[in-house]
């Protein structure tokens, strides 16, 4: 009887091959390049708003009118 499990336990288990094992790593690196990938176009974007709210600022500054024009 025990080795009617042992058996059933190989029969249902998945054998892993060296092309898994090397699936399995280039998946790993795919996603960890699009996550990289996502990480930098999401700081790209907050650079690039920083800066063009930056001269929204600094123009409004400077072309609102003095108090002494008054």
């Amino acid at each position: 009887m025990a080795g009617n499990n042992n058996t059933k336990n190989d029969s249902t288990q998945k054998i892993v091959t060296k092309y898994d094992k090397k699936m399995a790593k280039r998946k790993a690196e795919q996603r960890k390049q699009e996550r990289e990938s996502f990480i930098f176009k999401v700081v790209g974007i907050g650079v690039l708003a920083g800066i063009v709210l930056a001269l929204v600022i600094t123009c409004l500054l400077y072309t609102s009118p003095s108090p002494r024009d008054a």
